[in-house]
């Protein structure tokens, strides 16, 4: 495992770097927010790791902060703590969901 290595995320960026098209370095940046958000939370880890990414790719500050909005929006539920394809149990905070049967 390349991050398990000592300067395994220096080994990573600069192989992002050289085999990513420089364009297409938002888009990177688009994905691992995704895949940070797509839990409904953000552990330290992931955020540093965000951080650095920003840095690495020089990825502007307004930009990162639409990227990183949308991908909240994307993940974001109607009702806090509703996943698709977990059966609920209807609460009187959420009642709209009684009728979904799993």
């Amino acid at each position: 495992d390349i991050l398990a290595e000592e300067e395994g995320l220096d080994i990573l960026w600069n192989t992002l770097r050289v085999t990513l098209p420089e364009r297409l370095f938002d888009t990177a940046y688009a994905l691992a927010c995704d895949v940070a958000a797509a839990d409904l939370r953000a552990d330290e880890y992931e955020l540093r790791l965000l951080e650095e990414m920003r840095y690495e790719f020089t990825i502007d500050r307004l930009l990162a902060a639409a990227i990183e909005t949308a991908a909240r929006a994307r993940h974001r539920t109607l009702c806090p703590g509703f996943r698709p394809g977990i059966a609920h149990i209807p609460t009187p905070e959420y009642p709209a969901f009684a009728h979904i049967r799993r």
